[in-house]
This record gives structure tokens, sequence and C-alpha cells, in this order.
């Protein structure tokens, strides 16, 4: 997601990026806000009517960290460290033979 963190959307708008019913993500955010105290949901409605409930990119990614995460980057990450971590063996090997072939002498 590339978009300004203080950028509002409404619940329908979030339902459509993550892919989810709009009913179900209101559902979702209700729990969600409900277990931060209040901190995601804000309701512009009218007092009295139905309210219109509107979310900050900034708040789902408190919440939702993992739809801020591009796919491609975890994965060069891990390959990476998969990388990292052959080099890391063969060295502990060549290391674990160094020293056997000294205490061996």
């Amino acid at each position: 997601m590339s978009a300004k963190l203080t950028k509002v959307l409404t619940v329908a708008e979030v339902a459509a990026i993550a892919g989810w019913d709009r009913r179900r993500m209101l559902r979702h955010l209700l729990r969600v806000d409900h277990e931060t105290g209040g901190l995601i949901l804000r309701n512009i409605g009218q007092p009295g009517r139905r309210p219109r409930w509107t979310v900050t990119l900034a708040a789902l990614q408190q919440v939702a960290p993992q739809w801020f995460t591009d796919p491609e980057s975890v994965q060069a990450r891990l390959e990476a460290l998969e990388s990292e971590t052959k080099h890391l063996r063969r060295l502990l090997s060549t290391l674990g033979r160094t020293v056997h072939d000294l205490t061996a002498a």
C-alpha cells in the first residue's frame, strides 16, 4: 500500500483493499476497536443516526501491519537470510574441521 498513512477510509474501502466482505470487515474492526479502547474507528455520522465508521491508514497499520508489507521484499529478505545461513554453516564446518585437526595433532 503506497498511500499516505493519514488518509481516511470508510469500512467499505478497507474491505475492498483487504478483499473482504464489508460486513465481515465492520465486525472485525469493531472488535479490534473495542479491544484497543476505541483507537481505531471514528464515527462521522450524525448523532442519533446510524454510525458511519471511518479509519485511518495509520490506525490500520497499527492493528494489521501485514497488510502494509510488500511480499516481494519479504521474499527477498528471506532468500538473503537463507543464503547467509548456508554461508555461516560452511564457515562453522570449516572451523570445526580446523579445530579437530589442531587438537588431533
